[in-house]
């Protein structure tokens, strides 16, 4: 699924001529094994600013949070889409 997902992002990226895209800004609601997987995929795509991670255990969140460079860390989904 991250595949196509990856695919998907790259050919509307190149449809819409890199630069003309607008950023998509986002923010991860769960930082284990599979929001990791789409955390390091989102990196590497450039129409993506990556703004917030969000996790109830903290120590998931705080490391995904410095791992990945995003300043705002919430340890809810809530607050994450509360606040951002």
């Amino acid at each position: 699924m991250s595949a196509y997902w990856v695919d998907t992002a790259k050919a509307s990226a190149d449809r819409f001529n890199g630069g003309c895209m607008r950023r998509v800004r986002l923010g991860v609601i769960g930082c284990g094994v599979i929001g990791r997987i789409h955390l390091s995929m989102a990196v590497q795509m450039e129409h993506i600013q990556l703004m917030a991670v969000a996790d109830t255990n903290y120590e998931a969140a705080s490391a995904a949070g410095e791992i990945y460079g995003v300043q705002a860390v919430y340890y809810n989904g809530h607050d994450l889409i509360d606040e951002e």
